[in-house]
């Protein structure tokens, strides 16, 4: 999800100087999976990867874990330039984590941070399909990285001066279609300089924004789009309709369905044991590819509070199980 940026520092700009040197070639990671279970953590300190792994390192989780998107620091400037932000992750932290993750089959995946959520920026980034992508494809090299998620949010933001600022939604221009046009010529840009690393390239969507609700115009640029709008649903009616106008947009191939695994307490139809089944069951009757979830936590003693619920867990059984 989006959150803030701050103005780099002259020791961000160092720090990213550094990632983006010229790198010596490595070779391309093992070839992605048809089928994928990828999962969402907003990632912290080194102490809270340590959780995470006890977390999913158990016989019966690591099989329904394909990959972790994770903040590692990497955002978006005002300017709309890639820049490094230690409030958008700890990319120390994840240079010591990502070993962890290969080692038990789990393909780590680097997230942008949404920097200040204004369209203003977001044309600014998307016009640069030269500098930006290169810096990304280092940025995942440097950390042996199997991915890139962008998650560009562009929301309305009060009317400071400073459009978008905050990402806390208002009045001012939140894009339009066209704008999605732009995005995916940059999307394409990026994808044509990951893809031969063999690192691939999600991007996330949602119904409410003029921009990322155009699924068709977004898909043929990414590997999967990896829809926001389906986390949750007062009914199964209700969360069918946004699943439905999502797959009925794109080939199934590109689709991402994206889970709300977390539990607000509100005992929805969508945070139930049988509203998960009933999701995965829809999905797997679609013929989709990718059940995106939305979010591991882990509790800081491993207990049994940790995020999602261990019945969700069951509910990804039939998914992993599936041809």
């Amino acid at each position: 999800m989006a959150k803030s940026t701050r103005v780099p520092t002259m020791a961000l700009e160092l720090l990213l100087c550094c990632l983006t040197a010229s790198l010596p070639s490595v070779s391309a990671v093992t070839p992605w999976p048809d089928k994928v279970i990828s999962w969402w953590y907003a990632s912290g300190s080194q102490e809270s990867f340590e959780g995470l792994i006890a977390q999913i390192n158990q016989p019966e989780r690591l099989p329904l874990v394909t990959s972790i998107q994770t903040y590692c620091g990497h955002d978006v400037s005002d300017d709309g330039r890639i820049i490094m932000n230690p409030h958008q992750g700890n990319i120390t932290a994840c240079q010591q984590f990502f070993p962890e993750l290969v080692k038990l089959g789990v393909r780590p995946e680097l997230a942008t941070g949404a920097g200040n959520c204004s369209i203003v920026t977001y044309r600014k980034l998307w016009a640069d399909t030269t500098e930006s992508p290169q810096v990304l494809l280092k940025a995942a090299l440097a950390v042996n990285a199997s991915g890139w998620n962008i998650d560009l949010e562009p929301q309305g933001g009060p009317d400071t001066g400073k459009p978008g600022w905050g990402c806390k939604g208002g009045s001012m221009p939140i894009g339009t279609a066209a704008d999605a046009k732009l995005f995916a010529t940059w999307l394409s840009a990026v994808r044509a300089v990951l893809k031969p690393h063999g690192i691939r390239l999600t991007a996330d969507v949602a119904s409410w924004s003029p921009v990322l609700t155009e699924y068709a115009t977004l898909a043929p640029a990414v590997d999967r789009l990896q829809t926001m709008s389906t986390y949750n649903g007062a009914s199964l009616n209700q969360w069918d309709s946004s699943f439905q106008t999502f797959i009925g947009s794109i080939p199934t191939s590109a689709a991402g369905i994206g889970l709300g695994v977390w539990n607000d307490s509100k005992a929805q139809w969508w945070e139930t044991a049988a509203g998960a089944k009933a999701k995965v069951a829809q999905a797997i009757a679609s013929g989709v590819r990718e059940l995106a979830c939305f979010r591991l936590v882990p509790s800081a003693a491993g207990g049994s509070d940790d995020t999602p619920a261990s019945w969700w867990w069951d509910a990804l059984q039939p998914f992993h199980e599936m041809n």
